[in-house]
C-alpha cells in the first residue's frame, strides 16, 4: 500500500448480521427505498453497519433515532437488501457462540 492511497475494507458479514438481528423492529419497501423501524436511539448504529458493508444494491443511507432511510439503486435491490435484513433479524439466524 502506498502513502495516501485509499483502501476499503469490508468488515465481517457478522456486523451486518448483529446489527439487524438485535436492532431491526420492521421494514417498509417503497420503490428503490426502505423505511427501517429500529430500537429507540439505534438507528445510526444500524445505518453505519449497513454503510459498512458495502453493498453494491446500496446507494446510502440516512437516520434519525429510530428511523432508517435505505436508498437502494433499484426496486430489486431494494427487494433484496430488506429479504437480507428481514431474514437475519429472525430469531435464531445469529449463531450461537
Amino acid at each position: 500500500m502506498t502513502a495516501g492511497s485509499p483502501t476499503t475494507l469490508k468488515p465481517p458479514t457478522s456486523v451486518w448480521r448483529a446489527g439487524a438481528s438485535f436492532l431491526l423492529v420492521t421494514s417498509v419497501k417503497v420503490g428503490n427505498q426502505l423505511v427501517l423501524r429500529t430500537q429507540v436511539g439505534a438507528a445510526n448504529l444500524l445505518a453505519s453497519s449497513i454503510d459498512a458493508v458495502r453493498r453494491d444494491e446500496i446507494a446510502g443511507t440516512i437516520a434519525g433515532d429510530d428511523t432508517i432511510l435505505v436508498i437502494c439503486r433499484s426496486e430489486e435491490g431494494a427487494a433484496e437488501v430488506e429479504r437480507s435484513l428481514l431474514a437475519l433479524a429472525e430469531p435464531g439466524s445469529f449463531p450461537e457462540n
